[in-house]
């Protein structure tokens, strides 16, 4: 296991570059938000799976390198696919509520609660997984 937050940072950098594509869009202000909000979900699930797939949980608040060393890569796969579970069903949720949401014109401001609230939700579920 070797140290690094090159891929931390790079995903930072794809983060906000991939804003660029919606600031273009000619959308109306509603589906631009709910679009805004489903990217940042399922960015936040990719960060979740990239720290799975390439062994970087101590890239997690709390977990640190040494400890996430002394653990054993199946307990860190386990710890990490956790994470990603919970953070994938954040998506599915979101995702199918910001469709209906946009059918029925609900409004954008609850559209940012219920993203909000369960992104709360999701990371405090978390709390719950042990190394």
């Amino acid at each position: 296991m070797k140290k690094s937050y090159r891929g931390l940072v790079l995903w930072m950098l794809v983060f906000l570059v991939g804003f660029i594509p919606l600031m273009i869009l000619k959308v109306d202000g509603a589906l631009l938000t709910r679009l805004t909000l489903n990217y940042t979900c399922v960015m936040i699930a990719a960060l979740a799976y990239i720290i799975y797939k390439f062994d970087r949980i101590y890239w997690y608040n709390g977990v640190y390198f040494n400890k996430a060393e002394e653990a054993g890569r199946r307990r860190r796969d386990a710890y990490a696919l956790a994470h990603f579970e919970k953070f994938k069903k954040l998506v599915i949720f979101f995702g199918a509520y910001s469709i209906l949401a946009h059918f029925i014109n609900i409004s954008i401001f609850i559209d940012v609660f219920v993203m909000t609230t369960a992104t709360i939700v999701t990371a405090i579920s978390t709390m719950k997984i042990k190394l």
